[in-house]
């Protein structure tokens, strides 16, 4: 018992919240003798154990000595491991035997957690490229802890996170209903400052990370409009028919002879002033209506 000041007495298992209470009533309560027990005890609460920081199983077995009953195995190494990231492979016969036996004993129940030494299951590498050896690596050590879950807790549940690669959700086009559009956002101004990865198909190897607030230099490409002002004023802004026979409209792709192009001949305007082509900052908005174009 606590003896106040006050004269009042508490009882030790009381919480130090619960005073104000009997003592804002007298002490008169159908719960004054209570000590609010749910009837949960350590055994109703489970342990991860990261296999790297925890080194072996007798390491294992003195982390039952708090009581607990459920225990998750973590794996935090890849391929070979090591000491410090240690795979299931690094687990063999005997050990998973004597684990089996701790669990018997003990009554314990295990789940498993594959490592969390791989970066998802799309064949991503820690520089952001892709490859089908990264892939395959990947899904490897997922069965590796599906075969040391079945050898040592016998079955249940294997934990993976499969990551994949960081992505704007703000352009997901997925929502179909047009209420939701728009309506989620990894972080403020995400419209303005996401990122995406450019990836070359061929090889899989990450070129750049193209960002929203980026500005990319790019060709100004001859157009007919009035920036172009000799051929402009020729035609006096109007639509004409090229030496081709082709008919050229205001905003055509033109080359220095007048003659309309389709958009993958184009070409840099020339600046005869300063002898250079011409080039432009363009932003996001504009690179996306040059693609839509294109």
């Amino acid at each position: 018992m606590v003896e106040f000041g006050t004269g009042y007495q508490m009882p030790m298992e009381r919480e130090y919240g619960q005073y104000s209470t009997l003592h804002e009533h007298g002490g008169h309560g159908s719960d004054a003798h209570s000590t609010q027990d749910v009837g949960v005890s350590i055994g109703d609460f489970g342990m991860s154990l990261g296999l790297g920081p925890v080194p072996n199983v007798q390491a294992i077995k003195s982390k039952l000595h708090a009581g607990t009953k459920k225990l998750e195995f973590v794996f935090t190494g890849a391929g070979k491991g090591s000491a410090q990231g240690q795979t299931p492979e690094q687990y063999g016969l005997k050990q998973r035997e004597a684990l089996r036996e701790i669990a018997t004993s003990n009554k314990v129940s295990y789940t498993t957690h594959a490592t969390v030494g791989v970066y998802g299951l799309a064949g991503m590498d820690q520089q952001g490229n892709f490859s089908k050896s990264s892939k395959t690596m990947s899904l490897n050590e997922i069965k590796r802890a599906i075969e040391f879950a079945a050898d040592v807790a016998r079955g249940g549940p294997v934990v993976v996170h499969t990551g994949e690669f960081q992505r704007p959700i703000i352009d997901v086009a997925q929502y179909e209903n047009e209420e939701w559009k728009k309506k989620f956002q990894m972080y403020g101004e995400e419209a303005e400052r996401a990122a995406y990865r450019v990836v070359d198909v061929r090889n899989g190897h990450l070129i750049q990370e193209a960002r929203r607030n980026r500005r990319v230099a790019k060709p100004v490409w001859n157009r007919y409009d009035d920036q172009n002002e000799e051929l402009w004023s020729e035609h006096g802004g109007q639509g004409y028919t090229d030496a081709d026979g082709k008919r050229v409209k205001p905003g055509d792709y033109v080359d220095y002879q007048g003659k309309k192009l389709d958009p993958v001949y184009r070409v840099p305007r020339f600046d005869t002033k300063e002898g250079t082509f011409m080039v432009h900052q363009m932003d996001w908005a504009a690179l996306e209506a040059e693609a839509k174009e294109m």
